[in-house]
């Protein structure tokens, strides 16, 4: 019992002397803090109702989107949408469709708060096609949606939930499941077994020209040294004597 106890002792105390050392980065391994090296891409479906004011029903909709996005930062993404029953807008003359198909562009500004959930504002701008409901002739209805939503990420799947007025009048909820790829950084910082805080760095690159303050003397030329020989001392003045 005594010689178990004393080996687990032994073990236990010799477990930190198994673990991993601290990674070091050279300032060549490192990667620049940009938006480029930050972003990674996504691709989801999204699914959302409209409220229209003073309709019988609501309005669902299915989107395919994709994009770029940022833990912190300007995003965006492009989406296609089917939208069933889509209201109208009297103060274009548009009467409400009997379905509609679309296309919209959202820019968002993603905000990271307590990991994994980022907050952003966004701002979708397209249109919205379909055949009126009264004339069945084509009705184009522009699309100008400001909104504010929400994202969970857990490792590469997302969830989103964003809500927002469209057109300034009419109400709308969505919910979006998706696949966002690992950037840059992530990736390296992977390969190099480090988080991506410690892989980014804010330095700019040393352009090759400027790392050489100051031209380089040679301490020797390859001529031979040829050593002078010191001054004679000054001869001391004789003086004139008068006739």
């Amino acid at each position: 019992m005594c010689r178990t106890s004393l080996l687990t002792v032994l073990v236990l105390t010799s477990l930190p002397a198994f673990a991993e050392a601290p990674v070091t980065l050279t300032a060549d391994q490192r990667m620049q803090n940009t938006w480029s090296n930050k972003a990674s891409f996504f691709f989801g479906v999204r699914g959302g109702v409209a409220v229209p004011p003073g309709a019988m029903d609501l309005a669902p909709n299915v989107s395919l989107e994709m994009g770029v996005a940022v833990p912190t930062g300007f995003g965006i993404g492009i989406r296609g949408m089917w939208m069933n029953a889509p209201p109208g807008a009297p103060a274009l003359g548009l009467n409400a469709a009997t379905f509609g198909f679309g296309a919209l562009a959202d820019f968002r500004y993603y905000f990271e708060t307590i990991d994994p959930l980022i907050i952003y504002p966004t701002i979708s701008v397209g249109f919205l096609a379909g055949p009126d409901a009264v004339t069945h002739r084509n009705a184009v209805l522009p699309l100008f949606n400001p909104g504010v939503g929400a994202k969970v990420r857990f490792g590469n799947v997302y969830m989103g939930f964003e809500f927002g007025v469209s057109g300034f009048t009419i109400p709308f909820v969505a919910l979006t499941l998706g696949f966002e790829g690992d950037s840059r950084a992530q990736k390296e910082a992977k390969r190099l077994n480090v988080t991506t805080e410690e892989l980014l760095t804010d330095a700019r690159p040393t352009p090759a020209t400027a790392r050489v303050s100051s031209p380089v003397t040679p301490s020797w030329t390859g001529a031979p040294v040829v050593q002078q020989p010191p001054p004679l001392p000054a001869q001391p003045q004789q003086p004139v004597l008068a006739p």
